[in-house]
């Protein structure tokens, strides 16, 4: 497991001097510090395959993040049964 740090420090130095970001330099730094298994995973072995490497991105952001995948199915679901967003622990939202 990275650091909070870590990603946060990884994420501003990908990002031009403009601010945006460099995606092939976020994602490489991400495969090499985080994914663990394939060892050396690398943007090539994904040729002809990207929306499999959005995929494993947003997985490895999940993880990294420690953002639950349940939670937009949750809130999709919800939003499209015309129901309100999901609220956590901390209140309702907008609170």
């Amino acid at each position: 497991m990275v650091s909070a740090t870590w990603f946060l420090d990884h994420s501003d130095r990908c990002r031009d001097k403009n601010g945006n970001m460099q995606t092939s330099k976020y994602i490489r730094g991400l495969f090499e510090n985080v994914v663990i298994d394939p060892v050396g995973l690398k943007l090539d072995d994904f040729n002809g395959h990207v929306l499999s490497m959005r995929k494993l991105l947003d997985e490895i952001e999940g993880f990294v993040t420690g953002k639950d995948p349940d939670d937009e199915e949750e809130i999709a679901e919800a939003e499209e049964a015309g129901g309100e967003r999901p609220t956590t622990s901390g209140g309702t939202e907008g609170e």
